[in-house]
């Protein structure tokens, strides 16, 4: 009686596993494909068109698999409006500036600092607690971070990437933190706020471009399209669509390592592509930013049993 159920179980996880091989791999490619982006593309025309080829494939998504839609507050288009402005116009396009001074696998590592902002931003508007791991995890992550790009004296420091990583990934925190709180209160999945607030990003990138006196500037070669649509359609639309169905089939603990792994692999991805040299800095420096990153997210999964106190 036990056969039917075992076998059914297996296919299904196997799909698992695929797909979370599939997030990690994304998104360890994800900033190597900015790095290359911002070498052979202008980078205003690249974020509007990568945001417009990402609203219309999560619209397409949503027209096509999504069930009927429901009627959306005008509060909740506004708010969203600002995860655009913040998230995907102010983040992203301050990280697209800091890859100019950073590599790869740097700016992977910076990433960890997200999940760090969001309990302090929690911590300071929400009155969340900040327990010890939380602190000990971000202890770990910069040191991590000091030994990864402090500790290599052939690969000097960019304090300007630095800053505007940082000030990215802070504005990437805010954003999480207003969709969570979409999220709450209207009742909307992330891939709707993400399909509205990519369309705001990339009216506001036209406005930017039209403001500045460019024209947009269409990808010359066909590698630069290629990148173009792995950007679009892969790291901005599609890794949305299969992150949030491993949540489903794993569980938000399990599918939550993919953040916790795709920093290392995106250093080692970028040694393999010879972006960053291979060293002792590199492995050390990557797995403390991984390690810390495991600290804060172990715990916040499995947090210490409650003392029981008698009077």
């Amino acid at each position: 009686m036990n056969a039917m159920p075992d076998n059914n179980k297996k296919p299904r996880s196997l799909v698992a596993v695929l797909m979370f091989l599939g997030c990690l791999l994304i998104w360890s490619t994800n900033w190597i494909a900015i790095s290359l982006q911002v070498e052979r593309s202008d980078v205003g025309s690249s974020l509007m068109l990568r945001f417009l080829i990402a609203y219309g494939v999560l619209w397409l998504w949503q027209r096509l698999f999504a069930g009927p839609r429901q009627p959306v507050a005008r509060k909740a288009y506004l708010l969203m409006a600002t995860v655009g402005a913040v998230y995907f116009y102010a983040g992203i396009g301050l990280a697209y500036l800091a890859t100019a001074y950073l590599g790869a696998a740097q700016m992977a590592c910076l990433s960890a600092f997200v999940i760090f902002f969001i309990i302090g931003l929690k911590r300071v508007f929400l009155h969340v607690p900040v327990a010890l791991h939380n602190l000990l995890g971000a202890v770990v992550c910069i040191a991590g971070l000091g030994v990864f790009m402090l500790g290599d004296p052939g690969r000097p420091l960019s304090l300007a990437g630095v800053a505007l990583g940082l000030t990215s990934f802070l504005a990437v925190a805010i954003a999480s933190v207003l969709s969570e709180h979409i999220q709450k209160t209207f009742q909307l999945g992330t891939l709707h706020i993400n399909k509205v607030a990519s369309g705001w990003a990339c009216a506001l990138y036209a406005i930017s471009l039209l403001l500045s006196g460019q024209g947009l500037q269409l990808p010359a070669t066909l590698a630069d399209l290629g990148i173009l649509l792995y950007l679009g359609v892969v790291c901005s639309a599609l890794v949305f669509v299969l992150f949030i169905d491993l949540i489903k089939r794993m569980g938000a603990e399990n599918a939550g390592y993919v953040g916790v792994l795709y920093p290392i692999g995106a250093s080692y991805l970028s040694a393999w592509l010879g972006e960053t040299p291979l060293s002792l800095h590199l492995m050390l420096g990557s797995a403390l930013v991984m390690l810390g990153s495991l600290i804060n997210f172990k715990f916040r999964y499995h947090p210490a049993p409650k003392k029981v106190e008698f009077s």
